[in-house]
């Protein structure tokens, strides 16, 4: 478990959504809509829909924000306005639209009777306990568009002119991305009892891939935050504006939709995703580092050819590339050729891994790909030590590029899929020419990477070279072919051979991991002090010495990292917003004992009977996770297990499977009046348990 800092992002929709009980009304300037429903378009929908809707645009605005609604063109904006509440009460909210071909505008003019409620002071933080106006803004498609994507984004803003801007998913029921960035210019004026926000949208912010003439519809909300209760009212129409600017982003479209004018929709072959694998050689010596080839260090290594396109899985012929693996006491050393490229000379400073997911959505790896991968000539090596008792998909992995100016960079991920960019691969790199093209040979220190002490002698590989074209597009070309799932670890290829005599590898890994968690006990608030001692106490006990002292410690450490994980969960619990729970959860599991019942559901729900089901009390538990199976073994000795997903997390902590989030397992010995959280865990969902 890394250090984690306890900020929670609550999405602002889960006091939003479901409440406009009014038939929304979308207007456009000179026009009316009726807008049926909002159905956006998917995989499904047919191929090459073309969106564009001739209109009217507005000329360039001149519009300066600064709260003070100074120029002429607001005297004739479409104003909306009542907004309603569910109580079916008005305040006096009302929201002022413009839009020219670039950007939309708005000015509000919000009253607040009781006063002003700021508490957010960080963008993107947790705006729910404020004051706040939002707009939500969704592509308008005509209803003969069928299959539909609901995608949508959102921008609130506080009195203080903070923004909370969200970009919501619908894949697998919907992720809310708080990571985007909308580039809103905003500026505010505050009063006592009112305020004034007058915000610039530009439409280059709203889309990945649109044409001039795309519409959008934009529906408006106002929350009044007093006495720890938000009430949020909505308006009962909303407004379409149309954009008239051309967004591009060709390396991100594939997500949204084929569309035969931009892409053709060719179907990968799958039956070339077999199980490749290599052997790793021994070498006599390291590479020298001599702007040159070591050819006879490599002359008996086994050739890894580069020869498939990773999207499609077509067989190139020319500039491809290979690899070589060996192993040179504690260095795994890598030989990469390419052909068709020159070495480069380095040239200022280049991108980190994943600043290219910053103009997009940042680190949302699975939905979008960061961008700074593709922007250099050179390799990608994605290694994998694996455990012997460990699945291929729940070991940390890593993903080390080196391009042809000789700069190396890292990511490593945890067995959960989370990454962490702060890692920098410990290496030596040799860059040189080819007759054909370029090579390098890098050697890698293992004592930078967590090796499981019983580590398997079997790893997952791959390595791509990403080759630059003209016109700034790029050719992935892979040993194993993925079909463009290259950070799936069920998509590795296999590396044998694998054997490590030095002991210092493992010591560097535990010792890491130990300071790694001192540090993480050292961020847990002063209240805890009590448990934080106790897992100090286990930490100072762990020894390095021996190869068996080292099997214990990384048990230990195992250990300790799942009573943190408790720890976690009443820290979570804590520090978390509560909102008042409506009801009408679903009863996920029941059991009885005699004529006593115990049921669990979602949102830390319990409830017990004592007259076999007549009555039935809910219970306290200091816990949002959704509970999925309880089980008693007696009337006063029971288990519940459930577990709780990381919401306001990027797709790539999720992106293998469902693992992102924390599983629980929480126990009573007084009958179910009383919970204690016995286990915790992050990467895990539980949704079961069963006692022999």
């Amino acid at each position: 478990m890394r250090i984690k800092t306890f900020k929670i992002l609550l999405v602002i929709i889960l006091f939003i959504n479901g409440l406009n009980v009014y038939s929304q009304k979308y207007y456009a300037t000179g026009e009316e809509n009726m807008v049926r429903g909002n159905r956006l378009i998917s995989a499904e929908s047919a191929n090459g829909k073309q969106l564009y809707q001739t209109g009217k645009i507005s000329p360039g605005l001149r519009i300066q924000p600064d709260g003070e609604m100074k120029e002429p063109e607001w005297a004739n904006a479409l104003t909306v306005t009542p907004f309603i509440n569910v109580k079916n009460n008005a305040d006096r909210t009302s929201v002022r639209v413009l839009y020219d071909s670039d950007n939309i505008y708005l000015f509000w003019s919000v009253e607040q009777p009781d006063g002003i409620t700021v508490l957010m002071k960080e963008r993107d933080g947790l705006i729910t306990s404020d004051d706040y106006v939002q707009v939500d803004l969704k592509p308008w498609l005509p209803d003969d568009i069928i299959h539909g994507r609901n995608y949508s984004y959102s921008i609130a803003v506080n009195p203080e002119g903070i923004i909370w801007d969200s970009y919501f998913d619908p894949y697998l029921g919907g992720f809310y991305f708080s990571s985007w960035n909308s580039s809103t210019d905003v500026k505010t004026v505050c009063q006592a009892k009112s305020w004034q926000a007058e915000m610039i949208i530009p439409f280059a912010g709203l889309d990945v891939f649109s044409d001039p003439g795309w519409k959008w519809n934009l529906e408006f909300r106002h929350c009044s935050f007093n006495d720890g209760l938000a009430e949020v009212s909505s308006s009962t129409a909303g407004v379409t504006v149309q954009q008239d600017v051309m967004v591009r982003e060709s390396g991100l479209v594939s997500y949204y939709w084929p569309r035969t004018d931009f892409m053709q929709e060719v179907k990968p072959d799958l039956k070339i995703q077999g199980e490749v694998s290599a052997r790793i050689s021994g070498l006599k010596s390291v590479p020298v580092i001599n702007k040159r080839e070591d050819t006879r260090l490599w002359s008996n290594a086994q050739i890894m050819p580069i020869t498939h396109t990773d999207k499609m899985g077509q067989v190139i012929t020319s500039n491809t590339a290979n690899a070589a693996i060996g192993l040179s006491g504690n260095l795994l050393c890598f030989n990469l050729k390419a052909d068709g490229a020159a070495i480069q000379k380095r040239e200022g400073t280049t991108d980190k891994l994943g600043e290219g997911m910053a103009a997009q959505m940042a680190g949302v790896n699975g939905v979008f790909i960061d961008q700074t991968l593709f922007r250099n000539e050179g390799f990608w090596i994605i290694l994998q030590p694996r455990g012997q008792n460990a699945d291929n998909i729940h070991n940390d992995h890593y993903l080390i590029v080196l391009n042809n100016r000789g700069e190396i960079k890292g990511t490593h991920y945890d067995k959960y899929g989370e990454p962490y960019r702060e890692w920098t691969p410990v290496a030596n790199i040799d860059i040189y020419n080819t007759p054909t093209g370029w090579g390098a040979e890098l050697m890698l220190d293992m004592r930078s990477l967590d090796i499981p002490v019983d580590y398997s002698n079997t790893w997952g590989i791959n390595i791509f070279r990403n080759r630059l074209l003209p016109d700034n597009n790029y050719e992935l070309q892979a040993w194993k072919y993925t079909g463009n799932d290259f950070f799936n670890p069920a998509k590795f290829g296999i590396l044998t051979g694998v054997s490590i005599k030095n002991i210092s590898v493992f010591k560097s890994y535990i010792e890491r991991k130990i300071k790694e968690t001192g540090l993480l006990l050292a961020n847990y608030p002063e209240e805890e002090k009590n448990i934080i001692n106790e897992l100090r106490k286990d930490l100072a006990s762990v020894k390095t010495g021996t190869l068996d002292e080292l099997r214990e410690a990384e048990l230990k450490l195992i250990n300790i990292d799942n009573k943190a994980g408790i720890l976690e969960s009443s820290v979570y619990y804590r520090n978390a917003p509560h909102p008042a729970i409506r009801g009408g959860y679903p009863s996920m599991d029941v059991t009885f004992i005699g004529n006593k019942g115990w049921a669990v559901g979602p949102m830390g729900t319990i409830l017990i009977t004592e007259d076999f089901g007549n009555n039935w009390q809910k219970v306290l538990l200091n816990s949002d996770a959704d509970l999925y199976r309880v089980k008693f073994v007696n009337e006063q000795e029971g288990w519940i297990a459930g577990g709780r997903i990381r919401i306001a997390e990027t797709n790539e902590s999720m992106r293998h499977d469902k693992r992102g989030g924390y599983g629980y397992i929480f126990h009573t010995a007084d009958g179910g009046k009383t919970w204690e959280c016995q286990y915790g865990e992050r990467g895990r969902h539980l949704f079961a348990l069963h006692f022999v």
